[in-house]
């Protein structure tokens, strides 16, 4: 079976973005599925020097290997070399989401999240940042450093 990161990475490269694996999540550590990651020795690690992809595009030959690695996801980096920022919508508190959505126009592309959603703009040199409001986080700017997965495709033939 295709992995996330078989089905779209290219697509996605050639449209400007710069993709990184992203570890598959399992039983003992589901917090690896937002982590990008190797696949090395039947295995799976911690890809510690990721953050070259927020200064670069990722290439076509470090693509065609991470397509070969068992159950890769899909991750982008944001900021200026993907020309796309997230903004990360975690906690309503006392109903800011919907006095910050008046503020700011609707996103095309947004992804479901556990918390609450992720809206996709074009990058316009906003940094990373996050905003807190009652002890809960309730906005990040995902941005240069920064990464986000990217929800599972299902290929067109999948039963």
């Amino acid at each position: 079976m295709l992995s996330a990161f078989n089905i779209a990475a290219e697509k996605l490269w050639d449209r400007g973005y710069s993709v990184i694996p992203i570890m598959p999540a399992d039983a003992d550590h589901p917090s690896r599925g937002k982590s990008p990651g190797e696949f090395s020795q039947n295995n799976w690690f911690p890809m510690w020097d990721w953050d070259r992809f927020y200064a670069r595009q990722s290439t076509p030959i470090e693509i065609s290997i991470w397509q070969t690695w068992n159950n890769a996801n899909i991750g982008i980096a944001c900021g200026k070399v993907g020309n796309i920022i997230g903004i990360d919508f975690d906690y309503n508190v006392d109903g800011l989401h919907e006095r910050i959505q008046e503020l700011i126009p609707d996103s095309p592309a947004k992804k479901a999240g556990e918390k609450g959603y992720t809206a996709f703009y074009r990058w316009n040199g906003e940094k990373a940042r996050a905003w807190s409001y009652k002890r809960q986080n309730v906005l990040d700017f995902i941005s240069t450093g920064k990464q986000t997965v990217l929800p599972t495709p299902i290929p067109p033939n999948a039963n």
